[in-house]
This record gives C-alpha cells, structure tokens and sequence, in this order.
C-alpha cells in the first residue's frame, strides 16, 4: 500500500484484510498435497487389472435392465449365435430374478447347451451338476443326463462315464425283459442281446437272404455287426449327434414317408384281395406278359458302301443273339434291321440296310420261337403283378378322392419350362397319377 493512500481508505483495508501468512507455511501445504498426488497415482498403477474373460459382455453392459428384459437380452444374444455374451447375460439373470430352483435348474440348463455349444465342456459339466442339484426330480433329469454323458464322452473321461452310464442311461433291455427259453448272446453297455433279437433281425430280410443265415458262421456275423452298430450308435448319441440339423431334417423326411406307406397299407392294400383263380384269368388274358420273345442267333458285317456290303463272303464276327422287337448289340436304330432278320429262314441273308451311314448284313444262324411260360410256372408271378395292378388302381383312387377334397389345384403352368419344352397347362386334381 502506497503512502499516497487515503488515510481512511487504509483503514478500511486493514479491518477486513486476512493476517498475512509467513512463506514457510504455505511450502509445507504444497508439499503435502504433491506428495499425495504422487502417492495416489503409485497406488493405481500398483493395483491389478481384474482379467476380462473374451467374450464376456462388459460389466455393467446391461447392469439397468430388469430381470425380464435381461432375460429376454440373454435369449436374443443366443438366437444371434453369440453363445459367451449370452452365457453371461444369463448369468446375470440368474444374479438378479427371484426364481425358484426349477426355474433356477432349467436357466443352467439353457447355460450349460451354450457351453456345449461353443465347445466349453468343463464348464458345461458344472451347470449340469448344479441344474441336477437344484432340481434332482424334475422333468429335466433325462436331458441333464443325456448331457452330462455327452461332455463326459467328448472330454474323454471314460472312468467317469462308465459310472455315470450305470445310473443315467436307461437300458434297451435287461435281464428282467428276457422271455422264457431266451438266451443272452451279448452284453455291452447294460444292453443285451439275445437269440431272440437275432431272429428278429434275420426275419427282416428278404427270403432269399434269410436262407444264408442257416449257417451258424454267418449269425456269428451278423451278432458282430449288431453289437458293432449298436455301440457306435451309442457312441454318436452321446456326442449328440442326433441332434445335427441335417440328421433331424432326414429323419422328419423318412417318418413322413414311414406314416405315408402305413396310410397306403391301411387303405390301399388292405383292401386288395386277388384269389389264384383272379390270378389264372389274369394270365389268360395278358399271356404276352408270360411269354419269352423269340430269339435269333445271327452273324453280323458292316462295311462303307452297300456294294461292299453285299460283297462280304467271310464272316469275321462271332455270331450274336438277338431278341424279337429288340435291338442288336452295339447297334442303335436297329429295329427295323432285326423284324427283317426274323422274317428271314434260318441260313438266309439279311441285308444290306443302312444305319448311321453304314451298311449291315446279316446271316441268320438259327431261331428259337417264342414260348408261353405254362400258368404253374408263372402262377406266383401272375399273383403279384395282378396285386399290384389292382394297387395302384385301388391308391389312384385314394388320391382322386383326398385331392378333390381339399380342392388341391396344380399349376404346373407356373414352372418354368425346360428349352425345346412344351409350356405345361394347369393339372386337376383328377390328373394327378399314383406312383410306386
């Protein structure tokens, strides 16, 4: 403050100015507050960063949702294929619903599938232990088992599933199912299988390849196949392979058609009855049907010109035979060729025709006539093809009266055409045919 300061100006700054502090005292402040700061900062560097796990959804990601649009999060990152975000966010779930241990087994379940999934079978086992736990007997108990034998299968821990097999998996049959006079021909797995089965499984076969199985080397053989089969289909199951999309798509497609020939069993051949005496009149009247054509066996030359043609004298090819209304062999378009080679006599020639720019001559060697097969030789054969005429007249009609029912309508306009093709008009319903 200068002297030239109004006396009572100066007074009046001193009344409310602060005392002045000595220079030594603020030092100390200072370097108290710097030493802090410095401090501050060694212990954030000292301090470990908590590992993140890959994958993890990041704390706090959806730390503001409820417990119904968490759970709804966690479903949505699974539809998204996106199993380490969704196995977290349903983790999270679990840390913030009230739910009831079903509830709790059922959300360790869905967790333990997205470990599977995403090939984490460690992991898969403890949600699996933990889902068994909370609910020991619920109705999610067979697919907990189903998966615990899985992982324990992939992670190969043979001692452990030997053990968990006894107790989890149920046994296609055992010695309480074995009927009288059964014999055991093989155990594995807790399954058996025994004389029975074997018989079972010949009787599936065609008559013809039943027969073979008379000799006791060949069962032997077919039991090997069958316990074979067997384990590896077990194997398969417990690795979940009958889960694959492609293998479930199958499957739909082969039962569709399973219930299709059952619905044709029912309807259609159930109700075909042909006695031998239909099968007789059947023969009379489609005796072409039982009849072996004639047959003419013939020497055959072909040469560049019709002269040459006429010319041959030698006969270099073997002799071949040809049927009546048939073709010679290696020969196409050779049908008018062949009615002329059985209009001829034996030991006549035949010739020269043109065919694809060459000339062909022939020698008939001999004929056979055609030959009507006598009905007791045929009589099965006429049986089942007269059964299977009056099927596919029997399943035409099935399909007339189902398709004009539900008023189905084809239009096969609608599809492209093929080049060179003919434009398809529209089918009724009446126009649709059987096939076999």
């Amino acid at each position: 403050m200068s002297d030239q300061t109004p006396e009572r100006l100066q007074a009046f700054r001193a009344q409310y100015q602060p005392p002045a502090r000595s220079g030594r005292g603020w030092f100390v402040v200072l370097t108290l507050l710097l030493v802090a700061g410095f401090a501050g900062v060694f212990a954030l560097l000292l301090v470990p960063s908590s590992p993140v796990r890959k994958g993890a959804v990041p704390a706090g990601a959806s730390a503001g949702l409820d417990a119904e649009t968490q759970r709804q999060y966690a479903a949505y990152l699974a539809e998204k294929n996106l199993p380490q975000e969704a196995i977290a966010a349903y983790e999270a779930y679990l840390g913030k619903a009230p739910l009831d241990n079903d509830a709790r087994a059922k959300i360790q379940l869905g967790i333990a599938k997205l470990a599977i999934d995403s090939k984490q079978y460690e992991r898969a086992l403890a949600n699996l232990y933990q889902a068994e736990m909370l609910a020991p007997k619920s109705d999610l108990k067979p697919e907990i088992d189903k998966r615990i034998v899985q992982c324990l299968d992939v992670l190969g821990r043979s001692s452990d599933l030997k053990r968990e097999l006894k107790g989890r998996t149920s046994l296609k049959r055992t010695a309480q199912d074995l009927k009288p006079g059964e014999t055991v021909l093989a155990e594995f797995i807790g399954q058996v299988i025994t004389d029975r089965d074997l018989d079972n499984e010949i009787d599936k076969l065609p008559a013809s390849a039943r027969k073979t199985f008379d000799d006791p080397e060949k069962r032997k053989d077919l039991l090997k196949n069958m316990v074979v089969e067997r384990v590896l289909l077990d194997k398969a199951v417990r690795q979940g392979l009958d889960e694959d999309p492609k293998i479930q798509e199958q499957l739909a497609q082969e039962r569709d058609q399973l219930i299709v020939r059952r619905l044709i069993e029912d309807q259609v051949r159930s109700k075909v009855i042909v006695t031998p005496e239909d099968a007789e009149r059947f023969y009379k009247a489609e005796s072409a049907r039982f009849t072996t054509p004639g047959s003419a066996e013939v020497r055959v030359e072909s040469a560049a010109t019709k002269q040459d043609a006429e010319a041959i004298q030698e006969w270099k090819q073997a002799p071949v035979t040809v049927r009546e209304g048939g073709r010679l062999p290696n020969v196409a378009k050779s049908d008018d060729f062949v009615k002329d080679i059985f209009v001829a006599d034996a030991g006549k020639r035949v010739g020269p025709t043109e065919i694809d720019g060459k000339w062909y001559i022939a020698e008939v060697v001999s004929k056979k006539p055609a030959q009507v097969h006598p009905y007791e030789e045929v009589k099965d054969q006429a049986l089942q093809m007269l059964q299977y005429q009056k099927e596919q007249e029997q399943l035409q009609d099935l399909l007339d009266e189902t398709l004009k029912s539900q008023g189905v309508a084809l239009h096969l306009e609608r599809l492209a055409p093929s080049e060179g093709s003919a434009t398809p008009s529209a089918t009724s319903a009446s126009e649709v045919k059987a096939s076999s």
